[in-house]
């Protein structure tokens, strides 16, 4: 649901762009996409432009958006080869990825978007085609979680060794967005960390309150400890519900490695 500021948003933009012949299509993503937003969600938009043209429109981007309300801080991000975010002055934030319609394919990331501009049926298409990726990509992408998981695991242990704490932080924190990743595949409400208390049980709360670490090496160790437990117990039942068999030679050895160095 989208609050009255960031409608306002919306309608400028879209009164202002899709009369330019290189728009093609604009959706809307994430939570405001799905529904589930609130009056301080992000404004998430992809533009989708004739072929060889997105450079070109991405370039007036910034100029555009600033015509429509007054903007506090422009971002250019690495995340795409076309992205930028812009902080309004009350702090709303709109994001504004440029496609081009080549590299538009399906993904499971698009099943959820909101056509708002779509005169030729692309983003409606692009919808329906991401809603309709087979079974098979989504059991390689959790079997592919697995296998980082159980890697970075033995990363961080390595980060310990050489006494790289803050190192081994940051790859423990990698670990536990791989479990929110894992979590994500098998049903699709989460959004990172966004509204992760109102999505996850009280029950999967405390456990991954469990894999936050603070700075020394024993909080490490029993955070990455955390971590491995509520993954298996995690990909367990994500894995049984797609039967998929996990992998408990490479688990087994993972974890007698992590019992090892406590």
């Amino acid at each position: 649901m989208t609050t009255q500021r960031q409608e306002d948003l919306l309608q400028a933009f879209l009164t202002t762009i899709t009369t330019e012949s290189d728009v093609i299509s604009v959706f809307l993503s994430g939570s405001l996409a799905r529904g589930t937003g609130d009056d301080l969600s992000d404004i998430d938009l992809t533009v989708i432009t004739k072929n060889g043209r997105g450079d070109a429109w991405f370039s007036s981007l910034q100029p555009t958006v600033e015509g429509i309300s007054k903007v506090l801080l422009p971002i250019r991000t690495d995340t795409a080869k076309r992205c930028a975010v812009f902080v309004f002055d009350d702090l709303v934030e709109m994001t504004v990825t440029v496609l081009e319609e080549s590299e538009v394919k399906p993904s499971p990331a698009y099943s959820e978007i909101k056509p708002l501009h779509d005169p030729l049926g692309l983003s409606s298409t692009l919808k329906s085609k991401s809603s309709l990726l087979p079974k098979k990509a989504r059991i390689e992408a959790l079997i592919a979680t697995e296998s980082l998981f159980l890697w970075g695991t033995l990363a961080v242990r390595k980060r310990l060794l050489r006494d790289n704490v803050w190192d081994a932080r940051d790859a423990l924190e990698k670990l536990r967005y791989l479990v929110i990743r894992l979590m994500n595949l098998r049903d699709a409400k989460l959004d990172g960390y966004k509204n992760i208390e109102k999505t996850l049980d009280a029950k999967s709360i405390i456990l991954l309150s469990k894999t936050a670490s603070g700075y020394d090496k024993d909080a490490v160790l029993s955070a990455l400890a955390a971590c491995f437990d509520f993954f298996v117990r995690t990909r367990d039942e994500v894995f049984a519900q797609f039967d998929i068999k996990p992998n408990e030679t490479a688990t087994n050895k993972v974890s007698q490695t992590l019992n090892s160095f406590r």
